[in-house]
């Protein structure tokens, strides 16, 4: 819980101000811009030590973070019970054979998480 990415210093104020349940996979997959903007993340990642960059980059990591508040806070609403189904979405893209399943998932959160994950995947190309 302790090594997310300040991922929000290294891009563009109207990318780092989305408050979408998928902003930190979203923010992971987006490249800074600037020659500032270059330098900042450079700096993260030349002064990070590699367990913190594990755990700050991976899709798990990340699907972990989200899921703990839920976990640690329980669900109570509708939205909690949509951000729960999106992750089982968002964990089930980049691990389609661990059986988990994602029967009851709207048509748009799955696509939602294809797109996420593909930025995500596209981004650790790059």
């Amino acid at each position: 819980m302790a090594y997310p990415a300040p991922f929000w210093l290294w891009l563009p104020d109207e990318v780092a101000d989305q408050t979408d349940a998928d902003e930190e996979a979203f923010g992971l997959g987006v490249k800074p811009c600037t020659e500032e903007e270059k330098a900042i993340k450079q700096m993260f990642e030349d002064c990070a030590f590699e367990t913190h960059k594990k755990y700050a980059f991976s899709m798990e990591a990340i699907i972990a973070r989200r899921m703990f508040h839920i976990l640690q806070n329980g669900i109570h609403g509708p939205w909690l019970v949509s951000e729960a189904q999106s992750i089982i979405v968002h964990y089930r893209e980049p691990h389609p054979g661990d059986g988990i399943e994602h029967e009851d998932a709207l048509e748009d959160e799955v696509e939602n998480a294809q797109t996420v994950v593909s930025k995500y995947k596209a981004g650790l190309q790059n």
